[in-house]
């Protein structure tokens, strides 16, 4: 069974196209602490079930682009570009 996952760009691809890029966090200022720095490069929540991440289509239109997985079964829920992030928190 090939997973695919759909790109904002070019269609639903092959799983193996795509390059994982961590969860979506949000970002410290430059002047914030060494340890909100550190959590933000190094901290992550590791969730069992809904997660929004950052995906890179590596073998296609080479754009990043967020992904609403669950992670509990690594169902893709939904694929869009930054631009079109509305919601800002995803919740179980």
């Amino acid at each position: 069974m090939t997973i695919l996952i759909r790109c904002p760009n070019c269609g639903e691809r092959s799983a193996y196209e795509f390059q994982f890029g961590g969860e979506v966090m949000k970002r410290p200022k430059v002047d914030d602490s060494d340890a909100e720095w550190y959590n933000y490069v190094y901290g992550r929540k590791n969730v069992h079930g809904v997660q929004k991440e950052w995906c890179y289509h590596r073998f296609g239109c080479k754009r990043w682009f967020l992904v609403v997985r669950d992670t509990s079964n690594n169902n893709v829920l939904e694929t869009f570009l930054p631009a079109d992030d509305k919601v800002k928190e995803w919740k179980i």
